[in-house]
């Protein structure tokens, strides 16, 4: 430890000359001054010394060598991205808006997530920060908008505006996004200063603005320790990795997006007290761990699988080069054997990403919900569980439909295997009987990818539901209840269907209808304090709702 402190420490001292670095273009000898400090050291330091690198630097050039540290780093480790934003972010926010555009053009995958950190450690730049990132990702200017206008309300016309300006593909999908409109009024409604943001959002959610930072001669306060839970929950997190046998870019992402999301639920300035502030962390760590095991084991069993295929495979392979009648078809069906074998070790892949992919998301939402200082204890312990129910369900269809296309491709790749070796009396039934099989297990890819995103999906929905009811001052704090725990009833419901997490596209219509009909019920809280008259609208909502689920849940 002592010989790294030492290393940053000379690598600081090149970069900036005693501590004054040159008001120009970076040299070369500090460019790769920079990268001897972030290359080369464990992934979970590379931003902390990237931050260090950045918060040295003068005002002048503070820009050029985020943007420079940012390019050096997620040029190697992508999935650094949300991490190195939030560190530098932290502690040079007038830079989020250069090195949000940078990471969102290395990383467009990441480019709503880069934006929505960016826009909540700098809201008096968001504006900037939108159209940055928008022109690094037009393709996602929609959902960009809805991640930054979401983090800064109050600003969401100007923003919306400014997109626009700079993305004019996306003006029609923005003008008529009902999401955008919805935020924008209760903005307005809730009186909302369009002008100067009020509040700076930590982890995407508001809180008040800290206390001016002491002058720069002043150190600043050393971080207050870490409790023993904390300490437990990253240990975990590790553990969870290593005994899953990610790979090593798999592992560096789940322990990054995870123990970010855990030190969010750690900050102070948030309505929990340290005891359940540890049981959200402690919960988070848990249900990571469930997804993780439940993927990865399913990952383990099509490998398997895929092994088996690959069986078939060869012996297909062998039958056809011995064969002396049918050259071409059963060269053909070797072929298809093979291609069945290598689509059941992809759906191994893809059961592994999907677990990463399930576990970041369920951190990130539970580090959300956390933060958001308008939901009382409960809401944020029933939301969490919602959260938990969505993961445990997209886990297990992840499973299933990994291990679904596995044994499929196995089936495709045995009666491939059939073709190759047939007499020739049997040859064409035997085609014909693999070609079927090929075309059923063809229709098994993506599954698994539309698992992953129907959870990710129905998580999001959740928490931003909870949110905007949670948001509505028109509400009683009984009706808010009320919706709350409707809003909650409907995902879980929707959830527990493995079979129908799978259908991504009709996942999509059901979300979509329930936060519309959540949206129709607040809005009818506003006009009426009439509770039979609410209570009709819930009701009919409720029967739009299930309506959905039934045709989305139908074979």
């Amino acid at each position: 430890m002592k010989r790294k402190q030492i290393r940053m420490a000379a690598v600081l001292a090149a970069l900036l000359g005693f501590g004054i670095l040159p008001a120009n273009a970076l040299t070369e000898s500090q460019t790769r001054a920079i990268r001897d400090a972030v290359v080369g050291v464990p992934a979970l330091e590379q931003a902390p010394n990237a931050a260090k690198i950045v918060q040295k630097a003068s005002e002048t050039d503070r820009e050029e060598v985020a943007v420079t540290v940012t390019r050096i780093i997620l040029s190697k480790s992508p999935a650094l991205a949300s991490t190195l934003l939030e560190a530098i972010a932290e502690v040079a926010p007038e830079t989020s808006a250069a090195v949000a555009a940078l990471a969102a053009e290395l990383c467009p995958a990441q480019a709503q997530e880069i934006a929505l950190i960016a826009a909540s450690y700098s809201p008096d730049h968001a504006t900037r920060i939108a159209t940055s990132v928008a022109k690094a990702a037009p393709k996602d200017a929609i959902r960009i908008t809805r991640r930054i206008v979401g983090a800064v309300p109050e600003l969401s016309d100007k923003i919306t505006e400014a997109v626009i300006a700079a993305v004019p593909a996306a003006k029609t999908e923005i003008e008529s996004d009902a999401t955008l409109a919805m935020i924008s009024s209760i903005a307005k409604n809730t009186g909302s200063s369009a002008s100067v943001p009020v509040r700076k959002r930590v982890g995407g959610r508001p809180t008040l603005r800290p206390p001016p930072s002491p002058p720069k001669s002043t150190p600043p306060p050393a971080p207050a320790p870490r409790s023993q839970v904390f300490n437990d929950a990253v240990k975990s997190i590790e553990n969870t990795a290593t005994t899953a046998k990610l790979d090593t870019g798999s592992q560096a992402s789940l322990i990054t997006e995870t123990v970010k999301a855990i030190n969010a639920v750690a900050k102070p300035a948030s309505n929990l007290t340290k005891q359940e502030q540890e049981n959200l962390i402690t919960q988070t760590t848990t249900i990571v761990a469930q997804v993780v095991a439940t993927a990865t084991q399913a990952a383990a069993q099509a490998t398997a699988q895929a092994n088996a295929a690959q069986t078939s495979a060869n012996q297909a392979s062998a039958a056809a080069a011995q064969a002396t009648d049918g050259g071409a078809a059963r060269a053909a069906a070797a072929q298809a054997a093979a291609a069945a074998a290598q689509a059941a070790r992809a759906a191994a892949q893809a059961a592994t990403e999907a677990a990463v992919k399930l576990a970041a998301a369920v951190a990130a939402n539970v580090a959300a919900t956390a933060r958001d200082t308008s939901l009382s204890v409960a809401e944020k312990q029933s939301t969490v569980a919602t959260v938990t129910q969505v993961a445990t369900s997209a886990a297990a269809a992840v499973a299933k439909a990994a291990t679904d296309t596995a044994t499929a491709q196995v089936a495709a790749a045995s009666a491939q295997a059939t073709a190759a070796s047939a007499p020739a009396a049997q040859l064409q039934a035997a085609q014909t009987a693999a070609a079927q099989a090929t075309t059923t297990a063809a229709a098994t890819v993506g599954i698994t990818q539309n698992a992953t995103t129907a959870g990710v999906r129905l998580a999001e929905a959740t928490v931003s539901t909870v949110a905007t009811i949670a948001k509505d001052t028109n509400l009683s704090a009984a009706e808010r209840q009320s919706l709350v725990l409707f809003a909650q009833t409907q995902v879980t419901n929707v959830s527990k269907d493995t079979a129908a997490v799978t259908k991504a596209q009709a996942l999509t219509s059901a979300i979509q209808s329930l936060v519309q009909e959540v949206k129709a019920v607040s809005e009818i809280a506003k006009t009426t304090d009439d509770p039979n008259a609410i209570k009709a609208k819930i009701d009919e909502s409720a029967k739009k709702i299930g309506d959905t689920v039934k045709a989305y849940a139908s074979p």
